[in-house]
């Protein structure tokens, strides 16, 4: 137990220290339709540690969290994403914001600033939250959800299905998209019950009139049984690794080509 708390407490000041030390950055997973078709990216954060190599970050982000860094983290993130994606008019750019960025009553002014320092258009940037971010519809979350959303940017719904109170959610939020956890995309053709369940969260989204994604997808057949299912979009190892900015220009350039050019960004 003093080992773990030792290891945890030097990963506490190491991730104070990479957030100006160049150590963390950006990568973007691809989300595409059924022709395969790039239409849209999650914005992904690394950690590339100097001594302990790359650190998942469902092990530094629950720190970050723990600690109080979360809203620099946060912010870190946002400022990154907007600037190295601001001339991405092709496809949509999908960013997590946590619970706690939800909850302070400084994040919809400073997104804001963010976005207008930038020049990003709201417009062409989807805002992933999970059920637990708007579980609690306090205050300060309903004015931050509120403010975002007459900005322009979209909502998602991310790891749809694991939490507390999806439905409830969809009536007291107009969330534009919802995406299928990638545990139930996991669990696909090993049972009717897991392919009745993506169904019926198909066709719930479908009731909502809103869009909907299968997360975690890594075979065809998972990709198959999802369109069967009447599910358009994928994301996943099958369609696409996470990859730098100046990767992901290089693997679809075809795609900026086709639409328009853009600076490319070492």
């Amino acid at each position: 137990m003093d080992a773990a708390l030792s290891v945890r407490r030097s990963l506490e000041m190491d991730l104070r220290t990479a957030l100006t030390d160049g150590s963390l950055h950006m990568v973007y997973q691809p989300q595409v339709n059924r022709e395969n078709k790039v239409v849209a990216v999650e914005a992904l954060l690394r950690w590339s540690h100097p001594l302990r190599g790359a650190i998942a970050p469902d092990v530094f982000v629950p720190i970050a969290e723990e600690c109080g860094l979360i809203l620099l983290l946060g912010e870190f993130v946002l400022r990154r994403v907007f600037e190295e994606t601001r001339d991405w008019t092709q496809f949509r750019i999908a960013v997590n914001v946590s619970a706690v960025q939800m909850r302070s009553p400084g994040f919809a002014p400073l997104l804001m600033r963010l976005a207008a320092q930038a020049g990003i258009n709201p417009l062409n940037y989807e805002l992933e939250l999970t059920e637990t971010a708007l579980l609690g519809d306090d205050p300060v979350t309903r004015g931050n959800f509120d403010a975002l959303t007459r900005l322009g940017f979209s909502i998602a719904l991310d790891d749809f299905g694991t939490g507390y109170s999806s439905l409830s959610l969809l009536q007291r939020f107009k969330v534009s998209k919802i995406k299928i956890d990638r545990s139930f995309i996991a669990c696909l053709g090993e049972g009717e019950g897991a392919d009745a369940l993506v169904g019926a969260v198909v066709k719930l989204a479908r009731a909502f009139r809103l869009g909907v994604i299968g997360e975690g997808v890594e075979t065809e057949a998972q990709r198959q049984r999802l369109m069967e299912c009447g599910c358009n979009e994928f994301q996943g190892y099958l369609c696409g690794q996470p990859m730098t900015a100046l990767q992901l220009l290089t693997t679809h350039e075809a795609l900026f080509v086709q639409r328009g050019s853009v600076r490319r960004r070492a």
